[in-house]
């Protein structure tokens, strides 16, 4: 039993260990010249950069600061995904927009709603 207890002691110092096999917790956080060079490129049409694109953005933003290849591979695939939401956004407020404005042509006969509330009345006498 003294051997289980052994193995299943576990002393957490506060590393994360994440998919890449790095350590250290610490979250990345792009430049401002990091970014317009990203969404640069992203306005110029690449969407997926393959892994060798990657490595070439990478290098070329790590003259601005720290960046790892797979920092590139997430800001591409989340800012892909952004657009698209944006996208279904505004195509919802567009047809929301269409079907408010169907929905009054289609309800004229109703009586526009008062301008002014009634004055409320004094019961006192």
């Amino acid at each position: 039993m003294a051997d289980d207890k052994s193995t299943s002691s576990i002393v957490f110092d506060g590393s994360v260990t994440g998919g890449g096999g790095s350590t250290g917790g610490c979250r990345w956080n792009p430049t401002k010249e990091q970014i317009s060079l990203l969404e640069n490129l992203y306005s110029q049409g690449i969407r997926t950069p393959s892994a060798e694109q990657i490595q070439e953005i990478t290098t070329e933003l790590k003259v601005y600061g720290h960046i790892e290849g797979k920092n590139v591979f997430y800001w591409f695939q989340n800012h892909k995904a952004r657009q698209r939401q944006r996208q279904k956004q505004e195509q919802n407020h567009s047809n929301n927009i269409f079907y408010y404005n169907q929905f009054l042509l289609h309800h004229k006969s109703l009586p526009p709603p008062p301008l002014f509330a009634p004055a409320p009345r004094n019961n006192n006498g």
